[in-house]
């Protein structure tokens, strides 16, 4: 997975940057976090996932993580 430079960053995720970006590298289970990534599909703009859907055994596949090209952090439903 490749993380953009100057990743956006959602007004929650903010506050706490450095523990959900180490949550989501470290692969374990956060709670109302949402990544925003370039889509993979040529048809969409971009794809927005669960941080807990990394876990999902199509994420694992190192073939297709490699070309989740990650651009935005999110917490919370607003």
């Amino acid at each position: 997975m490749k993380w953009y430079r100057y990743l956006y960053l959602g007004d929650n995720a903010r506050k706490a940057k450095y523990k959900t970006f180490g949550l989501i590298r470290k692969n374990r289970f956060t709670i109302d976090t949402y990544i925003v990534a370039i889509s993979v599909n040529p048809d969409n703009i971009l794809d927005v996932y669960s941080a807990n859907m990394l876990k999902q055994p199509h994420f694992k596949n190192k073939s297709y993580r490699d070309k989740v090209y990650v651009v935005g952090l999110a917490e919370g439903q607003g």
